[in-house]
């Protein structure tokens, strides 16, 4: 998790690593459907209309960043292991 004093990210623009870990036979989804899901969640969702995709997550009240469009860097991959987890990473990117 974070520290106590994390803020967020704000409006910075940020990278996001994602890994993925299931058998390579499961009933696994696509990298984007993970990607999209997981900047849907922990965006500010003011700026959004119903997400209704997102079912219980969609009441989530704590976020990382102000909009998923801060996102412009994303590295993923996909480990075999036999349950399946995954890990987000997101990093913040010097701004221009």
């Amino acid at each position: 998790m974070f520290g106590r004093c994390f803020a967020g990210f704000v409006a910075e623009p940020i990278g996001m690593d994602v890994a993925l870990r299931c058998r390579r036979d499961g009933d696994r989804s696509d990298a984007t459907n993970f990607l999209g899901g997981i900047g849907d969640v922990l965006e500010s969702k003011g700026h959004r209309g119903v997400l209704e995709h997102l079912g219980e997550l969609s009441s989530i009240a704590l976020y990382l960043y102000d909009n998923d469009r801060q996102i412009e860097e994303v590295h993923y991959r996909w480990e075999h292991s036999p349950e399946p987890s995954y890990t987000v990473h997101f990093y913040e990117l010097n701004a221009d």
